[in-house]
């Protein structure tokens, strides 16, 4: 699959998704600078995302779209659980 450009729109949202789930990575806009990301659960994807970015150890953040996906990923008690329900 070659990369491409794609101008924002639901059916690049949906090319994005179809890329991830292919355990390829995806470059995306945010409010600063551009991010690369990958299936967080896919060892290969995430090894491939630290050779680009060439890391070794420093970690990457994990986007969520919402509580219930960060406990997918984290263990959240206490004042961070309670935070993170408040503000999410």
């Amino acid at each position: 699959m070659p990369a491409r450009l794609l101008p924002f729109s639901d059916e690049a949202v949906l090319e994005a998704a179809r890329v991830v789930a292919a355990k390829r990575l995806i470059v995306y806009p945010t409010d600063t600078v551009y991010g690369l990301g990958c299936d967080p659960f896919d060892r290969r994807a995430v090894e491939e995302l630290f050779r680009v970015k060439r890391r070794e150890a420093k970690p990457i953040p994990v986007l969520c779209d919402s509580y219930e996906s960060a406990l997918r990923v984290v263990r959240l008690e206490g004042m961070a659980s309670r935070l993170a329900r408040k503000f999410w």
